[in-house]
């Protein structure tokens, strides 16, 4: 092959990877969103945005608008981010560099779910349909199609004692349930408000489930389904309680970030008895975008409102904050379950 024909051919691969062609469309590094990762529990951020590509050093995930983040229970450095019209974006290595999910490109995630047992079986919320994948992400399939185009799966969370057993939530308030991986699926509650997050108790009692909706509360079964008790007595107490945020379990405490701010309670007979954890800020004068607690030590909360980091070491006693190392909101927050020093911080530019 002539000089003048290999550079032509070269030209024309480089502009079908950098234009995506049916890909992520890659955004130069001087973009401010996509991951920030801080190894000392968000005193110092780096962002991590690497893309790791063959033979295209620049290209990053920097102009991605990320979501939420969920973590391989099995495999502390192997982390999902759930985008906003650019599919899933994952790292094997603690995010030091990403990887695409092509089948999802174009498409914004709304939840995933991760097998606990086989780190191959993932399911993965989509518009009004639900996918799974049981080979490492190569190949997803259909699993779950809504027949109402705006009804939306926003939630999806796994059994970790059987993992056959998934839950799911739509925008439209409805409680789904498989007990084969995904092949049937049944109704187990018809909500008032759109479920936003599915969490169930894998600590302890998987047949205990929490469901979180956008208006209307926090919903609880004790027996996997076969009845529910509310919460919105005494969340509606306390203004804005009732609006959901963000919603995070720890050995026997729910935390939920709502419209007035973050309330906790302590399972068991009582868990309707939400307690307010003092903060900084007012209730209802700061909107709080994520929220992670220190699975090691539930005393460690941290959240993000607005354009800044806050961190508690005493349970909401005391708390530090710090100015975001970006121009966009924190929209997902973690704290590595392995190692509770590292954080990660999903970065979304919030449209004004």
């Amino acid at each position: 092959m002539s000089s003048k024909k290999f550079f032509l051919l070269f030209s024309v691969l480089t502009i079908f990877v950098l234009s995506g062609a049916g890909c992520i469309s890659f955004k130069k590094s001087g973009n401010d969103l996509g991951v920030f990762r801080s190894g000392d529990k968000g005193d110092n951020w780096q962002q991590k945005v690497s893309v790791a590509h063959v033979g295209v050093a620049d290209v990053s995930i920097a102009g991605v608008n990320i979501k939420d983040f969920e973590i391989d229970p099995s495999d502390s450095n192997a982390l999902y981010a759930l985008s906003e019209g650019q599919g899933i974006i994952y790292t094997y290595d603690n995010g030091d560099s990403w990887q695409l999910v092509k089948f999802f490109s174009g498409k914004t995630i709304n939840s995933i779910a991760v097998d606990n047992k086989d780190k191959c079986n993932l399911y993965a919320a989509v518009d009004n349909k639900i996918f799974k994948s049981d080979d490492c992400n190569r190949t997803w399939k259909l699993i779950y199609d809504d027949p109402r185009a705006d009804n939306k799966i926003n939630a999806l969370d796994l059994d970790s004692f059987n993992t056959q057993i998934v839950y799911a939530g739509s925008s439209q308030g409805d409680v789904l349930k498989s007990l084969d991986g995904g092949k049937s699926w049944k109704a187990i509650n018809r909500l008032k408000s759109s479920v936003e997050k599915i969490l169930i108790n894998q600590a302890n009692d998987t047949r205990v489930v929490f469901v979180a909706t956008q208006k209307n509360g926090v919903y609880k079964t004790a027996n996997a389904g076969e009845s529910w008790e509310e919460s919105q007595d005494i969340l509606r107490t306390y203004g804005g309680g009732l609006e959901f945020r963000d919603m995070v379990y720890q050995k026997n405490s729910l935390i939920l970030a709502t419209k007035y701010g973050l309330l906790k309670t302590t399972l068991g007979n009582e868990w309707q008895a939400w307690q307010p954890i003092n903060l900084i800020t007012a209730p209802g004068t700061a909107t709080i975008y994520s929220l992670s607690v220190n699975p090691q030590n539930s005393a460690e909360i941290y959240y993000v409102a607005d354009k800044t980091f806050y961190r508690t070491a005493d349970g909401g006693k005391t708390w530090t904050t710090k100015a975001l190392p970006t121009t966009g909101a924190g929209t997902a927050l973690l704290v590595n379950y392995a190692n509770p020093n590292m954080l990660y911080l999903g970065i979304t530019k919030i449209k004004k």
